[in-house]
């Protein structure tokens, strides 16, 4: 028996350690920067405890996506030609802002700068995918995503339960919550100095953030709408409006909200194991597929959630689904997308993705303010439904 599992453990180890020294610093930089993402699933709480309804702070993240878009189309001739190494390190340093800013804040108009500087990060966020494209092997890209989206998790399951039960248990007022989030701004200033010093150089990728529509094969543009409408149903059943819906309507404590996000990594891990070579058997397009029906299990199960044990149960579907969609949807982009135009197409699906932030905080909000929770996860189990269809033409296309 324990020589079966000590071939269970060994066999991914040998795998990830087979990858590239360039890929696996890659990762590494994530893992640590994962970490310090603590802080995001702690905003809720902190806007929650501060006296702000569901309502106010989805307006609050709608205004900050308003300027997001209007950021990036004010500075997008700086990132016109920029190393994605540089990129990334410019991305984690502006990162800690926000996580110092939310970690003062009291006031609405305090979390609406906190917001905004996180948005002011997402503008960096296409140079990651450029970086991937040159690095990451085309032959197993899939399976380099799937270790990719799965080791950071690892951290999750033993940080996050550490830090949930000390600030629910032991250190229960503000002041502690506000420490950790000003340990996530300073922890993010040393992994910015991680694409510097420990990456391979990639040389600078022309960003233009516009509607460019010519060379860009049909697939591609399926697989893009495929993005969109999967943002747009996460959206609508975002961290924010989770962690409402326990705070209030459930009394939960920030170690359930921790804890989802526990439970969520332990799945991710073994959902990875099991399915990290599936595509030798099946198609990307019909594994990413499958991924989104069992996003539609979650949206269905979040509409009839009326206690934390069916939130557990619907967040294991999620990461079930997150865990077999994301890899294979990545690389399906990777594939269809071409080289000349990486950072041009990466770039525009990235403004569309904050387009749509725009508007999904406050609708979610006030759809669960004024008509219940449910709501917005019936909406999203709409867009998944849109997103197995595209699905079906793509297969339709092979």
């Amino acid at each position: 028996m324990k020589g079966k599992i000590f071939n269970l453990v060994r066999k991914p180890i040998k795998e990830f350690l087979s990858f590239d020294k360039d890929v696996i610093n890659y990762m590494i930089m994530h893992w640590c920067g994962g970490v310090f993402l603590i802080y995001a699933s702690l905003i809720p709480v902190l806007m929650n405890k501060m006296g702000l309804s569901i309502i106010n702070a989805g307006i609050i993240f709608s205004i900050a996506a308003i300027f997001d878009v209007l950021l990036t189309f004010i500075l997008r001739k700086v990132f016109d030609r920029v190393s994605p190494n540089t990129g990334m390190a410019l991305d984690w340093l502006t990162e800690s802002l926000p996580a110092i800013i939310f970690g003062f804040a009291s006031t609405g108009f305090h979390f609406m700068l906190g917001g905004l500087a996180q948005k002011v990060t997402n503008i960096l966020n296409p140079v990651y995918k450029i970086y991937e494209n040159e690095i990451f092997p085309e032959k197993n890209r899939s399976l380099v995503y799937t270790y990719h989206f799965i080791t950071p998790e690892i951290f999750t399951v033993i940080i996050y339960p550490i830090v949930g039960y000390l600030l629910t248990y032991k250190f229960t007022e503000i002041i502690h919550l506000r420490y950790v989030f000003f340990i996530c701004g300073i922890g993010y200033l040393f992994v910015a100095l991680i694409p510097l010093k420990k990456l391979k150089r990639v040389e600078p990728t022309k960003i233009i953030f516009n509607k460019t529509k010519s060379h860009i094969p049909k697939k591609l543009y399926l697989g893009a709408s495929a993005q969109i409408f999967v943002l747009i149903g996460l959206g609508l059943t975002s961290t924010l409006l989770t962690s409402y819906y326990i705070l209030e309507k459930m009394n939960g404590s920030i170690m359930d909200i921790l804890m989802l996000e526990v439970v969520r990594a332990i799945v991710v891990l073994i959902t990875g194991m099991f399915t990290k070579n599936l595509n030798k058997y099946i198609s990307d397009e019909k594994i990413a597929q499958y991924g989104i029906v069992f996003f539609m299990i979650f949206a269905l199960l979040m509409v009839i959630a009326n206690n934390y044990t069916i939130v557990l149960i619907a967040f294991v579907f999620q990461a079930i689904g997150d865990t077999i969609w994301f890899p294979s949807h990545s690389s399906l982009l990777m594939e269809y997308v071409p080289k000349s135009i990486r950072g041009e197409f990466f770039a525009s699906l990235s403004s569309a993705g904050k387009l749509v932030n725009v508007l999904l905080p406050i609708i979610s909000g006030l759809l669960a303010k004024y008509f219940g929770f449910f709501i917005p996860f019936c909406m999203a189990f709409v867009m998944f439904i849109i997103v197995c269809f595209i699905y079906q033409k793509l297969l339709k296309q092979i």
